[in-house]
């Protein structure tokens, strides 16, 4: 016999009252549906519902409180998401999504402007988590998504992604002081070059002070608070992509 386990898109059809009001009764749940078929007939219905993470919701609200636009792009049927993601402060839901959805999404995103971040930890997260400007996986995901992405949040908690944007800040803050300090130098050196009052000795020295100043400012970011030491970065991750559309 043929033993064949699927979502509905490998419904079998025709079905009877009996199994369609099964099936409707599950997808109402909030479930996801997942039928079993032996010989291309029903023979089971089964419904999944994943377990939020006890720290989503502070997640979420911090990103949008910072300015974020939060979106979920699932697998899941679309009831599933809408019932599991009611009360989280979310910009848009979007259920029922093959990889390749996924990845349109993304580039939708991206063509407005949009720099996406995209947190996975799933082999269907694989192509979109090489397509977004930034790829985060969680330590616990399956390897195509530890593999694939930029970051790998090794302690799997999402308020981990309130670390990462925190270090980002300190280090976008720091090329910034760096750039002040540098430019600063050298318009002051200029200056007192031109009315006479730097000489190259005393020029010369304060060119390296300057230089001993932004090594200096630098080298404070290598003092990580152990609140941002549960990440891991990933110099160079080759995409892999992975077609599971019939799945």
């Amino acid at each position: 016999f043929t033993f064949i386990l699927g979502t509905k898109r490998s419904r079998p059809q025709p079905l009877t009252t009996t199994q369609q009001v099964a099936i409707q009764n599950v997808i109402k749940s909030g479930a996801s549906l997942v039928v079993a078929t032996i010989d291309g007939k029903l023979a089971a219905v089964y419904g999944l519902r994943d377990q939020l993470r006890t720290d989503t919701p502070a997640m979420l609200a911090k990103l949008q409180d910072n300015g974020k636009k939060t979106v979920v792009l699932s697998g899941d049927s679309q009831a599933a998401v809408d019932h599991m993601m009611a009360d989280l402060p979310l910009s848009q839901t979007h259920g029922g999504l093959l990889p390749v959805d996924k990845v349109t999404a993304i580039k939708a995103a991206q063509a407005r402007g949009e720099k996406v971040m995209f947190v996975g930890d799933g082999i269907n997260d694989g192509p979109a988590l090489a397509q977004a400007d930034v790829g985060v996986a969680m330590g616990s995901g399956m390897d195509v998504a530890i593999d694939t992405a930029d970051v790998i949040l090794t302690s799997s908690r999402l308020m981990n992604l309130g670390v990462l944007f925190d270090l980002a800040k300190r280090m976008d803050n720091n090329i910034k002081q760096n750039l002040v300090i540098a430019i600063g130098t050298v318009a002051l050196l200029l200056s007192g070059l031109l009315i006479g009052l730097v000489d190259m000795a005393s020029g010369m020295l304060f060119h390296e002070i300057s230089i001993l100043l932004v090594i200096a400012n630098a080298l404070r970011l290598r003092h990580t608070p152990r609140k941002l030491q549960n990440l891991t970065t990933i110099k160079d991750a080759a995409a892999q992509t992975v077609n599971n559309e019939g799945k």
